[in-house]
């Protein structure tokens, strides 16, 4: 019978790397550098994991966030294939909030969504096309340029990919953004997400069971995981009524209208499905 488990916590990814190097770990998760020296050895394998990465919005309390063209041009800004390269290509570009190994009566329903749906537009980059929006939002905003701060986890990964969100965002918009980034160790970043202290989040979320509906209940209005309070009536009626659909096949299409829903009004930004 097991009678304790010992773990630990390593933030680095090198250091990850060289304990499993030296057989001290039995599993790691890898970066890009790592992942290309072992991919061809026997105890390398690609799993896909419940779980996506995101930008949360404080729509609640910043009032810049409130303007759902600028939060368009924030995804179509973002070049996600660059994304994941820069911390573990083996991820995979995010469309939706899901994460990409969910089925329904043995459908994947992110490959139903992105095919069923405009879902996948929003989270196409197209720098001309977020330059449009972003125009747009501050035409909306009467402002001449915008600053916020983007906060992460203090984990090289996050550190990473914080960084390049900040200079993605530069490039695409020049001196009419400004992007302030903040890295906190993960109690720290998450006591500023429950007290509304933060302007935009870089987070992810693993559900406990592979099912969209896990994902999507967070998103509802009024739910403690909705951190930045995004709020849509017709996509919590979609959700709501979810669990009470006829059959698998009409379970799959409410809730994929509700993914297209979230995504045309980007209440988060997917970016990536950790693998």
């Amino acid at each position: 019978m097991l009678q304790t488990v010992n773990y630990s916590v390593e933030k680095t990814a090198s250091t990850n790397y060289n304990l499993y190097q030296s057989k001290k770990l039995d599993a790691a998760l890898l970066d890009t550098s790592a992942a290309s020296h072992l991919k061809k050895s026997a105890g390398y394998t690609v799993r896909d994991l419940d779980s996506t990465y995101y930008l949360n919005y404080n729509i609640k309390k910043v009032a810049i966030f409130k303007n759902a063209d600028l939060r368009r041009a924030i995804s179509l800004a973002i070049n996600r294939q660059a994304l994941v390269n820069t911390v573990g290509s083996y991820n995979k570009t995010a469309q939706t909030m899901s994460s990409a190994s969910i089925a329904i009566g043995g459908q994947n329903f992110t490959k139903c969504v992105v095919s069923q749906t405009d879902a996948a537009k929003y989270s196409k980059y197209s720098k001309k096309q977020a330059q449009k929006y972003f125009a747009a939002s501050l035409k909306k905003l009467g402002k001449k340029s915008i600053s916020f701060t983007i906060m992460g986890d203090d984990d090289d990964m996050s550190k990473k990919e914080v960084e390049y969100l900040q200079s993605t965002l530069k490039a695409a918009f020049g001196n009419k953004i400004n992007v302030s980034v903040k890295s906190l160790p993960k109690t720290n970043r998450i006591s500023h997400l429950i007290n509304g202290t933060y302007e935009l989040c870089f987070m992810s979320l693993t559900t406990d069971a592979a099912d969209p509906y896990k994902f999507l209940k967070y998103m509802h209005s009024g739910r403690t995981y909705n951190f930045g309070s995004w709020n849509n009536s017709a996509y919590d009626k979609i959700v709501d009524a979810s669990n009470s659909a006829s059959s698998d096949k009409k379970r799959l299409q409410e809730l994929a209208k509700a993914e297209e829903i979230l995504a045309k009004e980007q209440g988060i930004t997917p970016l990536f499905y950790l693998s």
